[in-house]
């Protein structure tokens, strides 16, 4: 039985941004990654990974460990009017499920763990499943 719930998102971000087509483009993402990490009051870190055939500098926002309530208040108030598209999309959707459930401390009920465990069970469902994409629809419209 676990002890505690850890919940979080990480932004990443290659440290460069380069075109295969026109190498004169070499441009830096870090000054987007100081306005992100200091919206989300953490920091800005940076790491190698290693990817088949190449080794990828990418920036990380501190992984965003939002451990700070503010931080993910933040963060889901921007991907409310910005939401991600693809599978991220529905990370995002029920992470804000998961996260609304501590907010309002169901996490701690019974129903809240079951719902915790429905959440992250339709999430994998949903990813490895032929998702709906009808949420694509939405993201063309203005408010």
């Amino acid at each position: 039985m676990p002890i505690g719930i850890i919940y979080y998102l990480r932004l990443s971000q290659k440290q460069n941004y380069t075109r295969k087509l026109d190498t004169s483009v070499n441009v830096s993402n870090y000054s987007f990654r100081l306005e992100i990490a200091a919206s989300l009051k953490t920091d800005v870190a940076s790491r190698e990974r290693n990817r088949n055939y190449l080794i990828e500098r990418i920036y990380e926002v501190s992984e965003v460990r939002t451990h700070k309530l503010e931080s993910k208040l933040v963060l889901f108030d921007y991907l409310s009017k910005f939401p991600l598209f693809g599978y991220k999309y529905f990370d995002q959707f029920y992470l804000n499920k998961i996260h609304n459930l501590f907010l309002n401390k169901e996490h701690k009920t019974l129903v809240g763990k079951a719902k915790l465990n429905q959440y992250t069970n339709l999430k994998i469902v949903e990813v490895n499943n032929q998702p709906s994409w009808d949420h694509l629809n939405n993201l063309t419209k203005t408010n």
